[in-house]
């Protein structure tokens, strides 16, 4: 293990932003919140706990390049006990040596931290890649899943060719500045809406370098990933063999076509589709209206 592969040592206070996103969703009390990791087939993996519940059944998985906080806001919204974890590759999780993150190669990472910080039946909600991951474990940990719900993803979803995630992904490998890094979001058309939020999101995703320069914590903006199948669709097969109650909420900006919802209505008709008014990141776009669908969808 490589220096950038361990546990990141924090300079600044991971949960400073809680009080200002509180106030901002009028919640008034803040939870118990705590970074936690362990170390299992060579593997270090970490995650935030919230509540004092030490092993919740709800469990929350990020996007590609974000990490746990992705799921702050919804979490404050949402007033209940939790995990949120860093996926392989991201957060303070350690980075693969094979640097790939595809839904197979962190299945096994997803299920393993699923029996050491949760409890069963878990209802696990995952966004985009995390999502996409947790199909992947389905075989192995799926009997042990009681709710599924995917955010703005599909194993049915067609790639764009232009794709403006991607783009400010690969970009430079290292910033003067996290307002350098602002700077670039903003001028591929993140931040307009809402600059709170992806200033937060850059100050929770970056690190200082010894040399001074900031960074990425997520593998995926430093060194480009062994090449992965872009076609996800062989995981509809664990999807449609889940027995569990599954929920599709997509954004009204996100990444999904109408023939990509349509789809997905149609292989599984039992499941509950909700739109909601976002992009892609649905969890920092709309947290309140997503925390009421997660506590309808799973009110125990």
């Amino acid at each position: 293990m490589n220096v950038d592969d361990a546990p990141v040592s924090h300079d600044e206070d991971e949960f400073r932003f809680l009080p200002q996103d509180a106030e901002r969703l009028g919640v008034s009390t803040i939870p118990p919140v705590e970074r936690v990791g362990f170390t299992e087939e060579g593997e270090y993996l970490s995650a935030l706990r919230w509540g004092s519940d030490p092993a919740p059944r709800l469990v929350l998985l990020h996007g590609g390049a974000l990490n746990a906080h992705s799921w702050d806001r919804t979490l404050l919204a949402l007033g209940r006990g939790a995990v949120a974890i860093d996926l392989p590759g991201h957060g303070d999780s350690a980075w693969r040596e094979d640097r790939s993150y595809s839904a197979p190669f962190i299945a096994g990472s997803i299920a393993r931290a699923l029996r050491y910080w949760a409890t069963p039946p878990y209802t696990v909600i995952g966004h985009s890649m995390g999502s996409l991951g947790s199909l992947a474990a389905l075989p192995e940990i799926g009997h042990d899943i009681s709710k599924l719900v995917l955010v703005d993803i599909s194993p049915g979803r067609k790639p764009r060719e232009q794709n403006p995630i991607l783009e400010f992904i690969r970009g430079p490998e290292s910033y003067e500045s996290r307002e350098e890094i602002f700077e670039r979001a903003q001028s591929l058309g993140f931040g307009n809406r809402d600059s709170q939020a992806t200033w937060q999101n850059i100050a929770l995703n970056t690190r200082r370098r010894a040399d001074g320069r900031y960074v990425f914590k997520h593998h995926i903006a430093h060194e480009p990933p062994s090449p992965a199948p872009t076609d996800v669709t062989y995981l509809w097969e664990p999807l449609e063999a889940f027995e569990g109650d599954i929920m599709l909420v997509y954004g009204s900006r996100g990444v999904l076509a109408e023939e990509d919802i349509a789809e997905f209505a149609r292989r599984l008709p039992s499941a509950r589709l909700e739109q909601l008014p976002a992009g892609h990141n649905v969890q920092r776009d709309a947290p309140v209206e997503l925390a009421n669908l997660l506590a309808d969808f799973d009110p125990s």
